[in-house]
């Protein structure tokens, strides 16, 4: 007996010699990524699209910094150097607005899981564009159980979305 011949599927002749459970398995598999793929590309074309339509204003093309101010653990202000590293591949750029907003947002949400979250003093920040993400990289020192000022480094990552813009969840 033959069978349909699939031209564009991705399984290779070793692959025939699995049982159909198998062969089955793996082009499930094979599917789900390439739906997933399909689906970035899809979202990166929107995003493109609706990042166009909200004009030049306060984009940030290329690898720049600027200095921001950020609420410290007690509710100070501190001015922060903030270095911005895109993404040459997707050419979306990034909006300053909707960056200082997620920096606020990134900066609350590593000063919440400290010990001591009065003592979170944001030193340096790294916004680093990835294809469908950006991640938000903050150096800040802060005090541990024994007093002493420690330096830490953690980040949060936010998505790229249809609307052109990144946001906390996928």
């Amino acid at each position: 007996k033959f069978q349909k011949v699939d031209f564009d599927s991705k399984l290779k002749f070793s692959d025939m010699s699995d049982s159909p459970q198998a062969i089955e398995k793996k082009s499930a598999l094979i599917k789900s990524v390439q739906d997933t793929e399909l689906k970035n590309k899809k979202i990166l074309e929107t995003a493109k699209i609706n990042a166009a339509k909200n004009g030049n204003k306060n984009l940030l093309k290329s690898d720049t910094s600027f200095e921001k101010i950020i609420k410290d653990g007690d509710k100070k202000d501190i001015k922060v150097n903030v270095y911005i590293k895109t993404d040459k591949n997707i050419n979306i750029p990034l909006v300053k607005s909707e960056v200082e907003k997620n920096l606020n947002f990134a900066s609350q949400m590593i000063q919440m899981k400290l010990k001591n979250p009065y003592s979170y003093k944001p030193r340096e920040i790294l916004v680093k564009q990835d294809n469908l993400k950006a991640e938000y990289i903050i150096k800040y020192t802060a005090k541990n159980s024994y007093g002493g000022e420690v330096v830490g480094i953690d980040g949060y990552t936010f998505y790229l979305q249809e609307d052109g813009k990144y946001h906390p969840q996928k």
